[in-house]
């Protein structure tokens, strides 16, 4: 089981197509966890945040929908539509990163496979062992890194009115701690599809 300077290059040295899959991941993780406490800091302190007039607000679009069975109708079909399209985009970007790989290592291996049995078995192990890799990475990723880095927005956000530069600091510092998660992830699947 030989590979390349080429191979490593590869695995190690990301696309611009992957890094922009990356930001955009993490930026919606973001927006995901955040959007919420994002509003109340940028409406702390405003009209919006008065009682009396959040009642209001919630009582005339509750009056508007119970009432028109044709518009609540129409929200629920534009969320699930929104809702699906999203998702459709999300699973076309992931298959077509993989088929995009998986053709590229084709390619370059020029469709041979005549390798002996002790370096398929030594190839199989290595993928085995990766995959072993993934799933612990994705367990520390659930149960360690991604609460963690969650945890730096939010009190990022927290600081935003009285000190910018931790606020920025921390946000940052959360992106860039999730952007390298996602990266081991891309190395330990490239590695996985190199050695087919």
């Amino acid at each position: 089981m030989h590979l390349s300077k080429q191979n490593y290059k590869k695995v190690l040295l990301p696309t611009k197509r992957e890094i922009w899959i990356v930001l955009v991941l993490v930026f919606i993780v973001f927006l995901t966890f955040e959007a919420n406490l994002i509003f109340l800091r940028i409406t702390q302190n405003s009209i919006f945040t008065d009682s009396g007039l959040q009642e209001s607000f919630e009582s005339q679009i509750d009056s508007v929908f119970a009432g028109n069975k044709v518009i609540n109708t129409a929200t629920l079909v534009t969320f699930w539509a929104g809702m699906g399209l999203v998702a459709y985009s999300i699973i076309w970007s992931i298959y077509s990163f993989f088929s995009e790989a998986k053709n590229e290592v084709e390619v370059t291996a020029g469709f041979i496979n005549q390798a002996s049995k002790r370096d398929k078995l030594q190839r199989a192990l290595v993928q085995a062992g990766l995959l072993a890799g993934i799933i612990a990475l994705g367990i520390l990723t659930l149960n360690v890194t991604a609460p963690y880095f969650t945890s730096l927005w939010t009190n990022g956000i927290l600081l935003a009115p009285n000190d910018w530069l931790m606020m920025a600091a921390q946000i940052v510092g959360g992106f860039i701690g999730l952007c390298i998660n996602f990266y081991l992830f891309k190395v330990l699947i490239d590695w996985i599809v190199i050695l087919e």
